[in-house]
């Protein structure tokens, strides 16, 4: 062994020591760890597994939650998410993480919590119990595709099955580990497998999110992608696109133009609301898009600020339109968030701009 992993075996058993002490009763995000774990890279995987090992040294999950060991094998996972891998080692430590979780479901019973003992610690990521979702997060960021293979034999083996509470939220946090790898042909084959055994509605809007993404990937014109967009989201009523739900799906609908695309062309959505010929409520959805998008309007280089003005009043306009149609068909209409979004982008536009003095300008 190299003097300087000689020195990193001995500073890791400090760190277990550490770890636990200092940062034993705080939450942090599962991506967490503390500065002095950048100094763990490939070169001491060896190292790393047995700091990972000490887990599986324990009886169960509450066993290791009394440890102080559990924090430094949580940050440990976190940092693994961060190093920089080669191919072998990708294959190598994807094929460890496997055996880990399943030693963890299978040897230390964690399959095996019942629904009582779940509700003690549910939504509380930095639990002992919750080392198998850190695993499966660090397999999808390491190598979605490897990791989607290892998934498809643990999900046969173990979470197809079982139904508790804890089992679903396994599968729930493992689907949305693999969503953001929604390019990867394998996670999307993976998801056409196991899409309807033994899910939830979590598990089918995730799938069907990233299922719609491909979709988009395949799209290359924004035109089209929006109305596909409306299309998806089927025949929709005033009453439902005013709903937080609706709003909702929209507000990820536009994020995903904006991943899928870039830069979103603004022009697209407020010409669809203007269309007298459209739905009156597709194009009350497109104005929330528009004056969605427009609320963020400065930031775009590629309209000048005249450009920008004549746009937000070009909406402004067409709200006072389209919310006049909508109160003439449905007298009872509240107001949503759409015309909240549009009632911010009237203020923002009314906001006085501060004057530039001139060179020649003097202070009284």
């Amino acid at each position: 062994m190299k003097s300087s992993n000689r020195l990193f075996a001995i500073s890791a058993l400090i760190l277990v020591v550490s770890a636990g002490f200092v940062y034993a009763n705080k939450d942090y995000p599962i991506t967490y760890y503390p500065s002095e774990y950048k100094a763990l890279t490939a070169t001491n995987w060896p190292e790393i597994q047995v700091v990972l090992n000490k887990a599986l040294s324990y009886k169960d999950a509450n066993e290791l939650q009394a440890t102080d060991v559990l924090r430094d094998v949580q940050f440990t996972l976190s940092r693994l998410m961060d190093i920089q891998w080669s191919v072998e080692q990708r294959q190598i430590v994807v094929d460890y993480l496997e055996q880990f979780i399943t030693r963890l479901l299978v040897e230390k019973k964690f399959i095996a919590i019942d629904n009582k003992q779940f509700e003690g610690f549910r939504m509380s990521l930095n639990r002992a119990h919750y080392l198998p979702i850190r695993a499966i997060r660090v397999m999808a960021r390491i190598d979605a595709d490897l990791a989607t293979v290892r998934l498809d034999s643990l999900w046969q083996a173990h979470l197809a099955q079982a139904n508790s509470a804890y089992v679903q939220d396994l599968r729930f946090y493992a689907i949305n580990a693999l969503a953001d790898a929604y390019r990867s042909d394998a996670v999307a084959a993976f998801f056409g497998r196991i899409k309807g055994s033994a899910m939830g509605s979590r598990e089918i809007a995730t799938i069907n999110h990233v299922l719609r993404m491909r979709a988009l990937m395949q799209i290359d014109d924004q035109q089209k992608a929006w109305e596909f967009l409306w299309a998806a989201d089927g025949n929709v009523s005033i009453q439902e696109m005013g709903s937080i739900n609706k709003i909702g799906i929209w507000q990820s609908n536009i994020s995903d133009m904006q991943i899928i695309f870039g830069s979103v062309d603004i022009s697209i959505p407020v010409a669809i609301a203007e269309n007298v010929q459209t739905p009156l409520s597709k194009r009350y959805a497109f104005l929330y898009v528009s004056a969605f998008l427009a609320n963020g309007l400065d930031r775009d280089t590629t309209r000048n600020q005249n450009e920008q003005k004549i746009i937000i009043e070009r909406i402004i306009l067409l709200s006072k339109l389209v919310f006049d149609a909508v109160v003439k068909e449905m007298p009872a209409h509240r107001s949503s968030l759409v015309e909240e979004c549009v009632a911010v982008l009237k203020k923002s536009i009314q906001k006085p701009k501060e004057s530039t003095p001139t060179p020649n300008s003097k202070s009284q």
